[in-house]
C-alpha cells in the first residue's frame, strides 16, 4: 500500500504487510526513513518532500519499494486517462501485498 500526503509533501510506501508492528525508525538521510519490524525486517519506507524526487539509492528492500511505485505509476496513469481532472490529491493506492 502507499499513502501519498500533500500537505507533508511525503510518500509512505508500506512494502510488508505481516500486521507486524513498527518497533523503530531509522533515517537514511534528511529525505527518507525506514521502519524496521521488531524481527529486524523492513516494514516500509516513508520519503519526505517527494515533489523533489524520490532516491532509491540505500534504500533496504529496494525492488520492493520500486515495485510497489511502478504499480502506483501504473494507477496514476489510468487515472488520468479516466480523468481530464487528473488523479486525487491525496489517498491511499494499492492493496496489501499479500493480495496481489
Amino acid at each position: 500500500m502507499i499513502e501519498y500526503r500533500p500537505n507533508d509533501d511525503s510518500l509512505y510506501v508500506n512494502i510488508n504487510d505481516s500486521g507486524a508492528s513498527v518497533s523503530s525508525t531509522k533515517s537514511i538521510d534528511d529525505r527518507r526513513e525506514v521502519d524496521y519490524a521488531e524481527d529486524g525486517s523492513v516494514i516500509a519506507v516513508h520519503f519526505l518532500r517527494t515533489s523533489l524526487g524520490i532516491e532509491l539509492d540505500g534504500v533496504p528492500e529496494r525492488h520492493a519499494v520500486e515495485r510497489a511505485l511502478r504499480r502506483l505509476r501504473m494507477v496514476l496513469q489510468q487515472m488520468d486517462a479516466a480523468s481530464p481532472s487528473g488523479p486525487p490529491r491525496s489517498g491511499r493506492i494499492g492493496t496489501p501485498l499479500r493480495d496481489l
